[in-house]
């Protein structure tokens, strides 16, 4: 209710509680990266409250709760991937914009997705063409937040860019489904 015309939801988060200790982190397309705490959310008005200033075209493409002690990673369209600890990106209030938490390859390169981690997650990266890969996080070379990071697959003509990156576990199961509906 009440979301300008030009707006629309971009991510949800489940939280318990927004009493409970721990941080939002938010991830932008053109990656940026930005941690609140989560109590800064616990007195929302009726037309809600910013979370993140955004620059000029730039979008919001994930949130997720982060603790303590946990990692971040990053994932692009081009196929890099940035790990860090969730202490290399200092609390922030509402209105900040945040700081750089990726550097893209290119002017074509972008966000796709942001993992927080702990340690012994796999990472599944999967592709356009329907080619994926699966990857310990240990396998990802931690780096500091900022850096191009590192590949997480090769993108080719046969796999296409990436399209999608996340947590899996060995019980997991997964339904990739096309643009046009098929799964």
């Amino acid at each position: 209710e009440d979301i300008r015309p030009e707006e629309k939801i971009a991510t949800v988060l489940q939280v318990r509680s927004l009493t409970e200790e721990g941080y939002i982190l938010f991830a932008t397309r053109q990656g940026t990266v930005k941690k609140s705490r989560l109590d800064e959310f616990s007195n929302p008005r009726r037309k809600g409250v910013n979370a993140i200033e955004l620059d000029e075209g730039d979008q919001l493409v994930a949130t997720r709760l982060v603790h303590e002690g946990e990692q971040v990673m990053l994932f692009t369209y081009k196929g890099m991937a940035v790990r860090f600890d969730e202490t290399k990106v200092r609390a922030m209030g509402r209105s900040a914009r945040g700081v750089r938490g990726v550097t893209l390859k290119d002017e074509n390169d972008y966000v796709i997705n942001a993992e927080v981690v702990k340690g012994p997650e796999s990472i599944l990266v999967v592709c356009e063409n329907g080619f994926g890969k699966r990857s310990a996080v240990e396998d990802f070379r931690q780096t500091n937040r900022g850096g191009v990071g590192v590949r997480s697959i090769i993108i080719s003509e046969r796999n296409g860019n990436v399209v999608q990156a996340l947590c899996v576990e060995d019980s997991d199961g997964i339904v990739m489904i096309s643009a046009k509906g098929q799964t």
